[in-house]
């Protein structure tokens, strides 16, 4: 007997691909938070789909700028974040469908 393949959803494989590669990913719409991969959810628990970017700017300081830069630009941005004065992580920016997608990295 064979059985029939059926694909995943795109949701259900991206979240199950980022958190197999532990890939700590966000976007971002106009309003604030608009998605989170498990790394990021796990490494910033406090903060939900919806979160105001003024809230995730106090602990990532820079974001709100760098992700104007990037609407500005409409292409891929750097920047390195800082908070409390010493690097913590190295962040990507990219620009697709009127989201910021924002990747976060431990600082070498």
């Amino acid at each position: 007997m064979t059985a029939a393949l059926r694909p995943l959803d795109a949701p259900q494989w991206t979240d199950a691909a980022l958190s197999a590669l532990n890939i700590c990913a966000a976007a971002f719409d106009a309003r604030g938070l608009a998605w989170r991969s498990p790394a990021f959810a796990a490494a910033f628990p406090e903060w939900r789909e919806g979160e105001a970017l003024a809230v995730v700017e106090a602990r990532l300081p820079g974001l709100t700028e760098a992700i104007a830069a990037a609407r500005r630009e409409g292409a891929s941005d750097a920047l390195i974040v800082q908070p409390g004065g010493r690097r913590v992580h190295d962040a990507r920016l990219a620009l697709s469908d009127g989201l910021v997608f924002l990747e976060l990295s431990d600082a070498a």
